[in-house]
């Protein structure tokens, strides 16, 4: 049952549906009237909702979806030039007075408001006036202010806005050469994600991944420049980029969260397919840590070729063995070879009895079992960093350590 919080939020996002409603039911006979509607919808909106809890997230929701169906009618198809920057100056003023976030999506949206080159071109001339004043008050605030500044960051963020929907307003109105320019000098709050989305809707697949890539050098960058230009190649449909770039995000940094949003991200993709290509992509020493991940996806045979050809952690390896050993022996037995392998690389004698015991005793027994003794004695020997672990090279080749304490007489 639903709190009386999430209820009332719950009526409020109805609300907003109806009222859209009735704004796009005058807009289809008046687009004056209906744009002048969805203007006073928006400045009317926060002070309406302030007091009501948005905790779930609801009203936040249903307001981004409300926002799309009133596009065409703040696009004001049919109003005068006059009239429609006059109100589309409210849309901004309303944004601005917003104190608590609600339209803080208004500037991604605001260029699609816009009809034509002329209306354009009015308007980039002033969000370019507007970002310098938002600049230079946002200096002046930090100059009076030490350290972090409230007051500054949202003159920040108001002057990336107005930069933002200026150079948006250029690709898709004036000059496109121009706006990337601009924008790769730009220091967007969300790395140029905003930005890069516009040029691929547009076809400029080098542009986007360019301003990316500068955005990436942003203090207020995207935390993961890779994955935005993946999940972005995505979102624009671009399969076959995008399936390269998916590679390249998981060879950065692979573990199975990656994966599965990649897989989430490219439908119907091979997994094994991703895998292979991503793990070629991996520089060579890290391509033991694909090991786990590849075990989890049940890529079994491929677990034992990465447990074969490439340093694993020991642990992992070990566990793996100890699991796998019924089930998939082929991989058991590659990945005991590769816990001593790695347990011997880390030239710590006090671990001698641990591996004996641990590693190297399991092994035999497990070899033994399935008539590969003299196969797993072969490899574990080929571990020239086992000799300095006394106890356990003893039971390896099965000879006996002399004990130091003891008269050889």
């Amino acid at each position: 049952m639903c709190s009386p919080f999430e209820m009332m939020a719950q009526l409020a996002a109805k609300r907003l549906r109806e009222a859209v409603a009735e704004i796009r039911a005058v807009a289809r006979k008046d687009a004056s009237m209906g744009m002048e509607g969805a203007v006073v919808l928006l400045e009317r909106f926060v002070g309406a909702v302030c007091g009501v809890d948005d905790s779930w997230g609801t009203l936040g929701t249903a307001f981004s979806r409300e926002l799309v169906r009133l596009e065409p009618v703040l696009s004001g198809a049919g109003v005068d030039a006059d009239t429609r920057l006059s109100l589309l100056r409210r849309v901004l003023a309303a944004w601005h007075a917003d104190e608590y976030g609600h339209l803080a999506g208004l500037p991604d949206a605001f260029p699609r408001f816009v009809a034509g080159a002329d209306e354009a071109c009015i308007l980039v001339a002033e969000f370019e006036r507007r970002a310098e004043d938002h600049d230079r008050r946002s200096e002046e605030i930090q100059a009076q202010e030490a350290g972090w500044s409230y007051t500054a960051t949202v003159e920040r963020v108001a002057r990336d806005a107005y930069r933002r929907m200026a150079t948006e307003l250029e690709l898709g109105f004036l000059e496109p050469d121009r706006a990337l320019e601009l924008a790769l000098v730009h220091d967007f709050h969300d790395g140029g994600v905003t930005l890069a989305r516009t040029l691929l809707s547009r076809g400029r697949v080098d542009d986007a991944r360019a301003v990316l890539e500068a955005g990436a050098a942003s203090p207020h960058s995207a935390p993961d420049p890779r994955q935005m230009w993946f999940e972005l190649l995505a979102e624009a449909g671009e399969d076959a980029m995008a399936y390269i770039a998916g590679a390249h995000w998981l060879a950065e940094q692979v573990s199975l969260e990656r994966f599965r949003k990649a897989c989430k991200r490219l439908p119907g993709v091979d997994r094994s397919h991703l895998a292979h290509d991503a793990m070629a992509l991996t520089p060579e020493p890290e391509k033991g840590r694909w090991f786990a991940t590849l075990n989890a996806l049940t890529l079994h045979e491929m677990a034992t070729e990465v447990a074969r050809d490439h340093a694993v952690n020991p642990e992992t390896a070990l566990r793996a063995a100890v699991r796998y050993g019924d089930v998939h022996p082929e991989l058991a037995f590659e990945s005991y070879v590769a816990a001593a392998r790695g347990f011997a690389s880390w030239a710590e004698p006090k671990n001698d009895r641990y591996i004996a015991g641990v590693v190297v005793t399991p092994a035999l027994s497990f070899a033994t079992e399935r008539g590969l003794r003299d196969e797993m004695i072969a490899r574990l020997t080929d571990v020239e960093e086992l000799r300095g672990y006394p106890i356990a090279w003893s039971r390896l080749t099965e000879t006996r350590v002399p004990n130091p304490d003891q008269d050889p007489g």
